[in-house]
């Protein structure tokens, strides 16, 4: 909770396009529109109805991949002798803490404001990732990697 800004009950509306949104760097970030049903923290904070939030991790072209490399990178792991067929393949980067959220389901997320970041302009973001996600269960908050219950 020391890292986020607001803890909130959201609908998954849609899932977007996975990108990157920090150039030279591996780890893309999947992106959902997602509406607020619900501010649980913060006092009385409020937020637009209907958001966007990024989140470490996600499927992508390996040519998306490639081109975060730098050429001395390229050269040493031969990515940049891979053909077209290759460069069209989807590939998962993901560390431990990824959780892929479900269009239609309700989660209560930690959520950090994004939204003024020069790199992710107009998204809010989950700083860890799955770990930030819970899923109510006979009226607690129940972690979706761990089990474990947020406790308030």
């Amino acid at each position: 909770m020391e890292n986020t800004d607001y803890l909130v009950k959201i609908l998954v509306k849609t899932k977007e396009k996975t990108k990157y949104f920090v150039k030279n760097t591996i780890m893309p970030s999947s992106t959902y529109n997602v509406e607020v049903l619900d501010v649980i923290s913060s006092g009385n904070a409020t937020l637009p109805k209907n958001i966007k939030i990024a989140v470490g991790g996600g499927v992508v072209s390996m040519e998306e991949y490639v081109n975060t490399l730098d050429l001395k990178t390229k050269e040493k792991t031969k990515t940049d002798k891979l053909s077209k067929k290759d460069l069209q393949k989807q590939i998962m980067i993901s560390n431990e803490s990824y959780y892929e959220l479900e269009q239609g389901n309700e989660y209560y997320i930690c959520i950090r404001d994004l939204t003024q970041d020069e790199n992710y302009k107009g998204y809010y973001g989950m700083p860890e990732g799955g770990y930030d996600v819970f899923q109510e269960k006979d009226g607690l908050y129940v972690n979706v990697l761990t089990q474990k219950t947020l406790m308030r």
